[in-house]
């Protein structure tokens, strides 16, 4: 889920996050998993003050190119 820059710092990512964590815990989640590129302090620093922990530093990305 991203917010568009001009809405950032707002507090719209915390609150997007909490109703996505509040909707998976209704429905059973019992881990949730984030994958966040290390270049987004700011989305990295959320999750953290939103008590998410690094689990581990992936160091290679992939890409899909989607055709029609």
């Amino acid at each position: 889920m991203a917010v568009a820059p001009e809405y950032q710092g707002r507090g719209f990512g915390k609150i997007n996050l909490k109703k996505c964590l509040k909707k998976l815990l209704i429905k059973g989640a019992e881990k949730i998993k984030l994958i966040v590129i290390s270049s987004n302090r700011k989305a990295y620093k959320m999750y953290r003050e939103n008590s998410f922990d690094k689990e581990e530093l992936i160091s290679a990305w992939y890409k899909r190119e989607y055709k029609n």
